[in-house]
């Protein structure tokens, strides 16, 4: 069994598009504490599960009419639609670096 290496880059799968993309270029979306809402997971510091979108609104749409966070969540949430769709736009216009880390400091 190989280790990871410092420069492995981890990769993630995009639910609506299935394509295959370095883990800090997609949108990680999460259940959050409460265990029922679905929420953007801006920090890539919420424990369990994630699902990553490419950050387009193309793919974002696909993932909603589809079901597709509710499948790879494996779990039934709350998904308010116009809610998520709106903090989604927010990151992805915010020019979010997506390396899951915080700007904050």
């Amino acid at each position: 069994m190989r280790g990871r290496g410092l420069n492995d880059v981890q990769v993630r799968m995009c639910v609506a598009c299935d394509r295959r993309a370095p883990k800090r270029t997609l949108v990680r979306f999460a259940v959050a504490g409460d265990g029922v809402v679905v929420v953007v997971d801006r920090g890539a510091n919420i424990l369990g599960r994630g699902a990553y979108v490419c950050p387009n609104i193309d793919c974002f749409s696909e993932a909603m009419s589809t079901y597709r966070f509710v499948h790879a969540l494996r779990k039934r949430s709350v998904v308010d639609r116009e809610g998520l769709k709106s903090e989604f736009l927010k990151f992805v216009d915010s020019g979010s670096n997506f390396e899951g880390e915080r700007k904050d400091g």
